[in-house]
C-alpha cells in the first residue's frame, strides 16, 4: 500500500533527512542521487510504484539559510497520477480520493486558491501545503494530484 500521507509529512526536508532517505529508498530510489541538469534547479524521479517525486535546489525555497548547502536537494513534490498507479491501494491524505468530482472537491477543501479553466487544474494551500488537482471528463475525474511545500523544514 502506497502511503502518501508518510511522504508528505516529509516535504520540505532536506535528502539529508534519515527519513526521507529512507522513503526514497522503499520507493526504489538509488543513492547518490542524480543532480539537476546544468541551467535546471529540480529533478524529478518516477517510481516503479506510479508515484513521482521532485526534488528541488534548496536555495530556491523562500526559506534558505545557511542551514543548508547550495544545491542541496530538497523534497519538493509529489505527484500522483492514478493511470500510472496500476491499481495498487493507497492512502491519500486531506480526504482526497480519486472519486472526486470537480465540484466535491471544492466541497471538500473550499475555494480554490488559483485555478487553470484550460487544463481544468485547481490548486489550495494549507498550511504551507499546496494541493493541485487536475481533472479530466469535464471535471468528473480525477487526472492527478500534487502535493508540495515551498518551504524548507527542518
Amino acid at each position: 500500500m502506497l502511503d502518501i500521507p508518510a511522504i508528505v509529512n516529509l516535504l520540505g526536508y532536506s535528502e539529508k533527512n534519515a527519513g526521507m532517505l529512507e522513503i526514497l529508498a522503499a520507493y526504489g530510489i538509488k543513492m547518490p542521487l542524480k543532480r539537476p541538469e546544468r541551467g535546471e534547479d529540480q529533478v524529478n524521479f518516477e517510481t516503479e510504484s506510479g508515484l513521482e517525486f521532485c526534488l528541488v535546489e534548496a536555495e530556491d525555497f523562500q526559506n534558505f539559510s545557511d542551514r543548508h548547502t547550495e544545491g542541496e536537494l530538497i523534497l519538493s513534490t509529489v505527484f500522483i497520477i492514478p493511470k500510472r498507479l496500476k491499481g495498487q491501494e493507497l492512502i491519500l491524505p486531506y480526504g482526497l480520493t480519486f472519486d472526486l468530482t470537480r465540484d466535491s472537491a471544492y466541497e471538500l477543501l473550499g475555494p480554490s486558491e488559483w485555478c487553470n479553466n484550460r487544463l481544468d487544474n485547481h490548486r489550495w494551500r494549507f498550511d504551507g501545503i499546496r494541493i493541485l488537482i487536475g481533472f479530466g471528463d469535464g471535471g468528473e475525474t480525477v487526472r492527478e494530484i500534487s502535493i508540495s511545500s515551498d518551504i524548507i523544514r527542518d
